[in-house]
C-alpha cells in the first residue's frame, strides 16, 4: 500500500473548506486512483480564488460550487478552456461547458460593454473569455499559461489518462453552467467509494471496524446464515481500531469506543486526520474484508466545533446492521451476533445492496 498524504487542519477557515470537500466523493483518475486530498484541497482554494477575482471584474454575483454529481474525466465537447502549467509536473485543464461560458461572457460584456450575446460566443467575446482568466491567473499567481482553447476544439484535445477531475456549477447571476478542473494525479491508492454518488447536504459518517482476512476457500463458501468470527468478546475488544469514514471514500479520524447499545454506538473522536480511505487488498491465497456499522449526519457546525476526545453517537440499523465491502468488490450485509462468548459477523445478504441513508 502506498503512503498518502494526510490534512490535518486548525483554523476554522480550514475546517470550513474541509466540510466541504468532505461531503464529496474522492476524486479519482481513469485507473480508479484517489487525487490525494493536499491537491483537492488545492483545487477547491483555486476555485474560491478565481471566483472572487470573477465577481470583481463582472461587479455581479458569481459563485463556483462543488457539484455532488460524479465528475467526468474528460474536457467538454464545446465551450472554452484554458491549460496551466503549475509549478509542480503535469498540467491542469480548467473548463466551462457552453453554458457557463455564456453565462460568465455575458456577464463580463454588460459590466464593460453594456452589451449581451447570444449564441456560441464571437472573437470579441472569446477575447474577454481570455482577458478573465489572464486577470484570474494574475491573481492565483499558482502556474503558467500554456494556451486557450475554443468551441470545438475541446472535443481534439488528448487527456493524460492518470488525469482527476473535480466538477464545479458555475452561477453568473440568474445564468450558469457547469466547470471541470482537470489535473494530473500522481497513483494514490484505490479509495473504497461506499457511495460514490450519493448528494448529501450535510457530513455523512460510518464507523470503519477493523478488516478481517479469510481464505479463497472460505470466502467462496459463503453462505446466509454463517458467521465470520472477529476475535474479540465485544466492540470495545477493538480499542481505538475504529475510524470515522465518509461513504465518498475519505478516512476522518481514528476513534475509541465509548457506548454501546442495540440501536447505537458512541465513539470518542480522535485527532481530525484526512485521508483517503483505501480498497481492501486481494491476495492470491485470501480476500479482505471491510465491515461498516452504523451512521450518523453532521452539521457544518457541530464539525468546525470538533475537538479531539468529544464524543459522538452514530445510529445503528434495527435490522442487518453492518455492511460488509470485500476485496473483490463484492457487498454483503450482515449483523453482529455472539458465538461461544466470542463476537462474530453473521451474514444476512449476499448481494451488493446501496448503502440505506440513517
Amino acid at each position: 500500500m502506498s503512503t498518502v498524504a494526510t490534512l490535518q487542519p486548525v483554523s476554522s477557515a480550514a475546517r470550513a473548506a474541509l466540510y466541504d470537500l468532505l461531503r464529496h466523493p474522492v476524486a479519482v483518475d481513469a485507473a480508479g486512483r484517489a487525487l490525494d486530498p493536499q491537491a483537492q484541497e488545492r483545487v477547491l482554494e483555486l476555485a474560491a480564488r478565481v471566483a472572487a477575482q470573477l465577481r470583481e471584474l463582472s461587479a455581479g454575483a458569481v459563485h463556483l460550487q462543488l457539484a455532488t454529481r460524479p465528475p467526468t474525466l474528460a474536457l467538454f465537447d464545446e465551450g472554452c478552456a484554458v491549460e496551466l502549467e503549475p509549478a509542480v509536473q503535469g498540467s491542469v485543464w480548467i473548463a466551462l461547458d457552453p453554458a457557463a461560458s455564456r453565462a460568465l461572457v455575458d456577464a463580463l460584456a454588460l459590466r464593460h460593454l453594456g452589451l449581451r450575446g447570444a449564441g456560441e460566443p464571437t472573437g470579441a467575446e472569446r477575447a474577454l473569455l481570455e482577458f478573465a482568466a489572464l486577470a484570474c491567473l494574475d491573481r492565483c499567481g499558482a502556474a503558467r499559461l500554456r494556451r486557450f482553447v475554443h468551441g470545438r476544439e475541446l472535443a481534439r484535445v488528448t487527456l493524460e489518462a492518470s488525469t482527476s477531475a473535480l466538477e464545479f456549477d458555475l452561477r453568473c447571476g440568474a445564468s450558469g453552467g457547469r466547470a471541470r478542473v482537470l489535473v494530473a494525479s500522481t497513483g494514490q491508492d484505490a479509495p473504497l467509494l461506499l457511495d460514490p454518488q450519493r448528494e448529501v447536504d450535510e457530513l455523512e459518517l460510518r464507523v470503519a471496524l477493523p478488516r478481517l482476512s479469510i481464505s479463497r476457500a472460505e470466502y467462496d463458501g459463503l453462505e446466509a446464515g454463517d458467521v465470520l468470527l472477529l476475535g474479540v468478546e465485544s466492540l470495545s475488544g477493538f480499542a481505538a481500531r475504529i475510524e470515522l469514514v465518509t461513504p465518498g471514500g475519505w478516512r476522518v479520524a481514528g476513534a475509541e469506543l465509548a457506548g454501546d447499545c442495540a440501536l447505537s454506538l458512541t465513539v470518542r473522536i480522535g485527532a481530525l486526520d484526512v485521508r483517503v480511505l483505501p480498497r481492501p487488498s486481494t491476495t492470491s491465497s485470501g480476500v479482505t474484508l471491510a465491515p461498516f456499522l452504523a451512521a450518523r449526519r453532521v452539521a457544518r457546525t457541530t464539525f468546525e466545533r470538533w475537538r479531539e476526545g468529544d464524543e459522538l453517537t452514530l445510529d445503528k440499523r434495527p435490522e442487518a446492521a453492518l455492511d460488509v465491502f470485500a476485496s473483490d468488490g463484492a457487498r454483503r450485509t450482515a449483523e453482529l451476533v455472539r458465538v461461544a462468548g466470542e463476537l462474530g459477523l453473521r451474514v444476512c445478504s449476499l448481494q451488493a445492496a446501496p448503502l440505506e441513508r440513517a
